[in-house]
Parts: structure tokens; sequence; C-alpha cells
């Protein structure tokens, strides 16, 4: 959007030098460059979506009231399941869920929260085992990235949503939301 912007300023620059005639021209191809830009973003940005909201109401029915799910960009799965979602990236929560990475307290404190669940929603479906490493953010007295290795089987998972593409203009793999229940997740200390 802003390139449209700087080719429209240099197009009325161009008109008000060579002609009105040319300034319209120019908008013009500012509109058409700024449509299919939007157009092509919109492609690409994939299904994943469909993917997240189905997983929601699967989630909304089938994990037990008050039980909680752990996922990254947690946004459109906590609207729509109505599950108690805590976000893995940590941006939300709170410095004691980071404290808990950096103390090795993590599970405990899934625990006390009621957080049985662990999703993701871009699984490659077509892998049988699933890893995703759960960092703390770096401190100003951390050298090392602090942390945990999950590991997670597909064939033990409660949900597996349907294949979407992600990225299709970039030819990535095919992903699918999955939901584990935290006791069929193998976790590894990072240090």
């Amino acid at each position: 959007p802003v390139l449209v912007l700087i080719y429209a300023y240099a197009f009325q620059c161009f008109s008000e030098k060579f002609g009105d005639s040319w300034g319209k021209l120019g908008l013009a191809a500012a509109g058409l460059i700024l449509v299919s830009y939007t157009a092509v973003l919109s492609i690409d940005k994939g299904q994943h979506h469909h993917g997240r909201i189905q997983a929601a109401k699967w989630a909304g029915e089938h994990i037990p009231q008050g039980q909680g799910v752990l996922i990254s960009d947690a946004g459109a799965f906590a609207y729509f399941s109505g599950v108690p979602t805590m976000n893995l990236d940590g941006l939300i929560n709170s410095y004691e869920f980071q404290e808990t990475i950096v103390n090795d307290q993590l599970f405990d404190y899934l625990k006390r929260h009621n957080i049985r669940y662990m999703a993701d929603a871009f699984t490659l479906c077509d892998k049988g085992l699933s890893r995703e490493f759960i960092k703390a953010y770096p401190g100003k007295n951390r050298k090392s990235s602090v942390g945990y290795r999950v590991e997670r089987q597909l064939s033990d998972a409660a949900y597996i949503g349907e294949k979407t593409v992600h990225r299709p203009l970039s030819g990535a793999e095919n992903i699918c939301f999955v939901i584990w229940e935290l006791n069929h997740i193998k976790h590894f200390r990072l240090n």
C-alpha cells in the first residue's frame, strides 16, 4: 500500500509536469497495482484460518468444561472455541509464564492453570512426528535460549483437521490443525 501511494504521488507530479491525462492514467495504474497486490496476498495466505475455525468448533464440543489449550497465535481459535486458551507465544501472558520456562516449571504451571491440551495450526500433515520449541524470551543476562523442545506423534492426536495449504504461491507443504492432550507430549529441556 505504501508503494501505491508513492506511485500515485509520482504520477501526480508527472501529471503536473506533462499534463492531467497522464496523472489520471497514473492513478488508475496505482489502483490496479493495489487491487492486484491485495488479490495475490489474499490467495497466498492460504486457508489455514478455515482449519482454525473447524478445530475451534471441535474443541468447543469435545474438550471438557474448564480445561484449556496451549497454542501459538491463539486469537481465532480462542474466539471461536470458547475454551480457555493460553498463548504459547507468551506475548499476552504474565511474566510468571516466562519465569516458569526459565525455571523448568512450565508443565507444572500448565497443570495449575488446567491447561490439558496443546494445539498447533501449522503441523505438517504428512509427517508422523511434530516438533516445536517453547522458549523464554532472551533477557539481558541470558546468553543462550532457555526452554523446551516438544515432540508429538500425529497418531496420538485427539484431533487432526483437514489438510490445507499454507502459502500456496510459494509452494508450501500441506498443513493440518492438530490438538494433543498434554499427557501425549514429550518435552526435552533446552539449555
